[in-house]
């Protein structure tokens, strides 16, 4: 009776450090178009700012914006290459200062932010105001 016991709490116990595996695992990694896996630090983040400066020559971006984590403004050094693309305007020539910017990026092995997608906001058009209508040449 007891090699039975023991028997059948040694396969139990298999089936469970099997299935630990299974349970603590973070699921499937990440996979690029090509299938290749993808490591965790180029995963795409996104931010956005207004742009303090363009270097098209090069092909850097700085940007300021609000980080999250601290609540303060921080200025963010972004590079663009041929693989990225852009939304609302042609090219970086087309980037001016002032201009906001949603930006998908990721961190290469370098350390360098590696923008994949600019896309530039569009300005709300703003309404001119008008004058107040004047009296002036209006008989009394």
């Amino acid at each position: 009776m007891r090699l039975k016991t023991a028997l059948i709490l040694t396969v139990v116990s298999c089936f469970m450090l099997i299935g630990v595996d299974y349970v603590f695992s973070q699921g499937e990694p990440a996979q690029d178009q090509a299938g290749q896996e993808v490591k965790s630090e180029q995963r795409t983040q996104q931010f956005s700012g207004e742009v303090v400066s363009v270097d098209a020559q090069n092909k850097t971006l700085v940007l300021k914006h609000l980080d999250p984590e601290t609540s303060q403004e921080q200025a963010v050094n972004v590079c663009v290459d041929e693989k990225t693309s852009y939304q609302n305007v042609e090219s970086i020539a087309g980037i001016n200062e002032k201009d906001n910017l949603n930006i998908d990026y990721i961190v290469d092995a370098e350390g360098k932010n590696m923008a994949k997608v600019v896309n530039l906001k569009k300005q709300e058009a703003s309404v001119p105001e008008t004058a107040p209508a004047s009296n002036a040449g209006v008989v009394q």
